[in-house]
């Protein structure tokens, strides 16, 4: 009973839909039973005691199936449902660069900003660095992962120790900043510090009051130990010596820019609805449709990333994605507009590839 009660505090689908889960089965909507059957021959071995996975296929706004598979917390022996938060590790990139869309709308800053323009005691080589540079990951920036292991640095490491890490110790890029792509965690943490900077709030709080709240995503939260609480928290876990340990946090755990916010397949169907343009616009048009065109390098050549996704082909098909690795988590985004069909997979455990099995779902519901 106390299960059904709380589920009865989420409105509208959710309802449904969290219910079911907690029941085993799928989600809101009926599917086949062979399709059903299909879907849990994909995720076996997610059931029964181990860490577990969260999985939902959207089409035209609306949640089509939904399934917990597994253990969020095998300690506890609590089962996965649609409302367990999974820490979803680079598939945070869109929301750091919404906040930063956020801002290019309020005309806080533009694209073509410099570093040393939001940090001036930033070393001179940020004048050359721009925020279309590092939403795009075209800056150049030394992988603070390298640094921290060169020079002294608080562990965990946060945002604001990456900042002072790179004004401290680095005196240059790998590249012209422009000329080529890197992927770069550095880059999306910098980004977190320009919203703290010139909101004046912390970047949690700045996502909470203008990216989470205005789209109904309740209990999606960037997490900072200490200071705010992920409720129904997914455990990280890996396999080591014979059995499943804990490998929830990091020594990078704890920076929020690029890879700190924990959510749910429930509330991921908002941000799902936001790229399709529905319910509530955080920012114009044509700012949300340059985050998933691809960005150009200095030469005129295009990459295959806009502002916090990735942009390739599948089937044919335009597909806007992302993934996500971090200690004792692996995520998947997919996005297919053509299809009007997405695909989260979130996964509380290291080794998997949820990006696979992201795929392999799609292709169940793709002529749906």
């Amino acid at each position: 009973m106390d299960k059904l009660s709380r589920c009865f505090q989420i409105s509208g689908i959710f309802v449904l839909a969290a219910i079911l889960s907690n029941l085993g089965q799928a989600s809101p909507h009926q599917i086949p039973t062979e399709r059903e059957e299909q879907m849990d021959q994909l995720f076996d071995s997610y059931t029964g005691s181990r860490p577990g996975a969260a999985v939902a296929v959207f089409r035209g706004g609306e949640m089509v199936f939904a399934k917990g598979y597994g253990r969020r917390h095998l300690e506890q022996d609590e089962a996965v449902t649609l409302t367990s938060n999974f820490r979803l590790a680079s598939v945070s990139k869109a929301f750091t660069a919404m906040a930063v869309m956020i801002l290019l709308d309020r005309g806080l800053l533009s694209l073509e900003t410099p570093l040393t323009d939001v940090f001036p005691d930033y070393p001179s080589y940020g004048a050359r660095i721009t925020m279309g540079h590092l939403l795009g990951h075209t800056s150049g920036l030394y992988a603070f992962e390298d640094l921290m292991n060169r020079y002294p640095t608080p562990r965990p490491i946060k945002d604001a120790d990456v900042l002072q890490l790179m004004i401290d110790h680095s005196r240059s890029t790998y590249f012209t900043p422009g000329s080529s792509y890197r992927y770069s965690n550095t880059g999306y943490v910098l980004l977190a510090q320009v919203v703290e900077r010139l909101s004046g709030k912390r970047f949690s709080e700045f996502l909470e009051d203008e990216v989470f709240v205005p789209l109904g995503m309740s209990q999606t939260v960037a997490f900072e130990n200490g200071i705010n609480t992920v409720p129904e928290r997914a455990f990280g876990y890996a396999w080591q010596n014979g059995r499943y340990r804990d490998a929830d946090q990091s020594d990078t755990s704890s920076t929020l820019g690029d890879g700190g916010v924990y959510t749910s397949v429930s509330d991921m169907l908002h941000w799902d609805r936001l790229w399709r343009g529905d319910g509530p616009a955080l920012v114009s048009p044509e700012i949300l449709a340059a985050a998933t065109t691809p960005g150009r390098l200095n030469n005129g050549r295009q990459t295959s990333y806009g502002y916090g996704w990735s942009l390739g082909t599948y089937r044919g098909t335009t597909a806007v994605t992302h993934t996500g690795s971090t200690s004792g988590f692996r995520t998947a985004f997919q996005r297919y507009p053509e299809k009007d069909l997405s695909v989260v997979v979130l996964v509380n455990r290291a080794g998997a590839s949820p990006w696979n099995q992201a795929r392999q779902v799609a292709d169940l519901f793709w002529n749906d």
